[in-house]
């Protein structure tokens, strides 16, 4: 590596760690806040606390990553231009594409790393991190009494206290209402004080109640004259009542229980998971087609030349089971066998109207068709709409699959396009620091991910493909990435506002 080579690393590397540093703060802000509620008051471990903050920032190197490498190209180009060191290189006879090369270099070193942490690293932190995620949020809060405030911390009992000591040992005017037979107020007991402490080495968390009373309710029924219910009162100087810590404890769940969701999975797996879940579809396909095929008037429709069974019914041609008018022979459409109640026998006709052919029926028996050829509607109808749901749903996790694979591939190729931006944009504007640099980085990523969250949407709502969805970002972007790289390499002054002016006024002398 040549001395111009270790000059551009170095003017890169510095920026790029700080902005991507800073962009993964701000995003793991952002989650903070949005599960603050979740977090505060369940009494967890810091070790908890800091190991679920490297699982997120884990889950967040896909976006800070881009939004970094476009920071902070946009920074050393324009530090470059800002402190002439560009212009120098241009007149030493270094073009803007051998400028751009060792930082290119890096960049799409960066890309297969990229690539490698989405497909190997990313759905193992996705695993742990949603696993604990969703422990935290179902525990329960850890045990804060109020003074003046009904608690009910604690399971099957709701305590009011008067006061409490600094330290929350010692509590005054205790009020203590046990629900854990749950018969409502069934019994309360009233104490002076109060001790809470807990039992080293046993799990349990001791309440000592002292100079108290307690009223227990035997009979909640009023009798007929309506005198007050039946308790028994009790007066007591020292009564203690056990809770148990494992309620208030994080109970892991089994991790295994997240490992065929979507994210946690490798691109192989995917590609696994795909397969068989296309092949599920196609026989559910398979499944309701032979369904249909077999329902009665399909396969009435199906098997019309069968010779007609020999029946004593009302209607000729069918019979009735369970209230169900079953056509046996069909040769509607040639010929309708008709019975002879009086002799037994049977004889053919030729259908006189093939286009109607109820006309061929009397009103009776035309009713009792119509009748069973709409109840056969009406349930085929019913295993449709259900099959279509059943279908709309497999085809929505078929998506949710190739969104997550072609994931891993925007992924890389959105860190080269960020420096595709951010160079040559940098070398145009010739102004570095946090100014203006911040300014169109935020722009130009709020358009990037806007356009992907969009693109992603449409693909989940079956408008178009897998590929035209999730390349939306690229396809739009890369166009003026290529654009922004022409400019710089001819020197155009196309953001700055003083060639503007000048134009405006040879135009307005014209």
């Amino acid at each position: 590596m040549n001395t111009l080579n270790r000059f551009l690393i170095k003017k890169y590397v510095g920026p790029f760690i700080f902005t991507f540093l800073i962009s993964l703060f701000i995003l793991l802000m952002q989650f903070v806040w949005k599960y603050v509620d979740d977090l505060v008051g369940k009494g967890l471990e810091w070790w908890i606390i800091l190991k679920l903050m490297v699982l997120v920032s884990a889950t967040l190197v896909s976006l800070a990553l881009p939004l970094a490498i476009l920071l902070s190209s946009l920074m050393t180009f324009g530090n470059l231009g800002e402190n002439f060191e560009l212009t120098a290189l241009k007149a030493a006879g270094v073009s803007l594409g051998r400028i751009m090369l060792p930082i290119a270099l890096f960049c799409f070193m960066l890309c297969g790393l990229a690539f490698y942490f989405s497909n190997n690293i990313l759905p193992i932190a996705n695993l742990k991190m949603r696993s604990l995620l969703y422990d935290i949020t179902n525990k329960r809060p850890e045990l804060s009494i109020r003074p003046g405030v009904f608690n009910n911390g604690l399971e099957g009992y709701v305590i009011k206290i008067g006061s409490k000591d600094k330290n929350g040992e010692w509590m005054q005017d205790v009020v203590i209402y046990d629900l854990t037979q749950k018969l409502g107020n069934e019994r309360v007991l009233i104490a002076q004080k109060a001790q809470m402490k807990k039992r080293t080495g046993q799990g349990f968390l001791e309440l000592v109640l002292y100079n108290g009373k307690s009223y227990t309710v035997v009979n909640q029924r009023r009798n007929s004259a309506g005198r007050s219910y039946p308790m028994i009162r009790e007066t007591f100087e020292k009564e203690s009542i056990l809770f148990d810590l494992n309620e208030f404890k994080l109970n892991r769940s089994d991790e295994s229980l997240f490992k065929r969701n979507y994210q946690m999975l490798t691109l192989g797996q995917l590609e696994n998971a795909l397969d068989t879940l296309n092949i599920n579809l196609k026989g559910e396909q398979h499944r309701v087609i032979n369904n249909m095929l077999r329902s009665e008037m399909l396969s009435f429709l199906k098997h019309g030349k069968q010779k007609p069974k020999k029946v004593n019914d009302e209607l000729k041609g069918s019979e009735t089971i369970n209230n169900r008018t079953i056509f046996n022979d069909s040769s509607i459409f040639n010929q309708i066998p008709q019975f002879n109640e009086q002799t037994g026998n049977k004889k053919s006709f030729k259908i006189k109207d093939k286009s109607n052919v109820l006309i061929n029926f009397n009103i009776q028996d035309q009713q009792k068709i119509l009748a069973s050829a709409d109840q056969v509607i009406r349930s085929s109808k019913s295993v449709l709409e259900y099959s279509k749901e059943g279908y709309r749903v497999q085809k929505e996790v078929i998506r949710r699959h190739e969104i997550e694979w072609h994931r891993k591939f925007t992924l890389s190729f959105a860190c080269f396009l960020m420096f595709l931006i951010g160079a040559p944009l940098g070398a145009i504007v010739k102004r570095g620091g946090l100014g203006i640099p911040v300014v169109l980085s935020v722009v130009f990523f709020i358009v990037y991910h806007m356009i992907s969250i969009t693109g992603e949407k449409i693909v989940r709502e079956s408008v178009t493909s897998a590929f035209n969805g999730m390349w939306l970002s690229s396809m739009i972007l890369l166009p003026i990435g290529l654009f922004l790289a022409y400019q710089a390499a001819t020197d155009s002054r196309v953001f700055e506002f003083a060639a503007y002016v000048r134009f405006f006024k040879r135009f307005k002398k014209k």
